[in-house]
């Protein structure tokens, strides 16, 4: 009986596997994430941060963050929500500390479910500079392919494993002799 549990056991596991996994490829990357233009243009004691969405019909799918760490100054670090002015474009204002080196992330969308960009750029002065943000999808980044996978054969087996052990238990507890009241 128990040689049988384990065979549906393995099976469940092997199935799970091959449905959740594919033809091997990460199915997560969305060929369909925007593209934007992040532009940093200097002004009397602060900066106006804008980023450009392209398609423009993204906008409202969700919201766009942005993250910003000097280079010189390891901890200096701050992350700040844009606001959508009108379809595709995002705006806020922000006063840099310091002139340099600094690197930037970018998140749009809702929750994690979203699309992540990041880059670089030196402040200088009153120069306006663009940068081009090509987004990726904001799960695929950094995630084995088998990840998920695994993930659900080890739940699937787990399940049939506490599935088994709740039955036995039941099972014992029916031949318990009850004590006459």
């Amino acid at each position: 009986m128990r040689r049988r549990w384990l065979t549906l056991a393995a099976l469940l596991g092997l199935l799970g596997v091959a449905l959740a996994h594919g033809d091997g490829q990460n199915p997560l990357p969305d060929r369909h994430a925007p593209v934007g233009t992040l532009t940093f243009t200097p002004g009397p004691g602060s900066t106006t941060i804008e980023m450009r969405l392209e398609p423009h019909d993204v906008a409202g799918r969700g919201e766009l963050y942005l993250s910003l760490t000097s280079l010189e100054q390891r901890g200096l670090h701050h992350r700040r929500v844009l606001r959508p002015v009108e379809p595709g474009l995002y705006r806020m204002e922000y006063a840099f500390p310091r002139d340099g080196a600094w690197v930037f992330y970018v998140h749009f969308g809702t929750g994690q479910a979203g699309f992540v960009g990041q880059g670089r750029f030196t402040r200088a002065g009153g120069a306006v500079q663009a940068v081009r943000v090509e987004f990726g999808d904001g799960f695929a980044r950094e995630v084995p392919g088998y990840v998920q996978p695994l993930g659900y054969a080890a739940f699937g087996l787990l399940a049939l494993v506490a599935g088994v052990g709740a039955t036995f238990l039941l099972r014992r507890v029916r031949e318990v002799p009850q004590a006459p009241a």
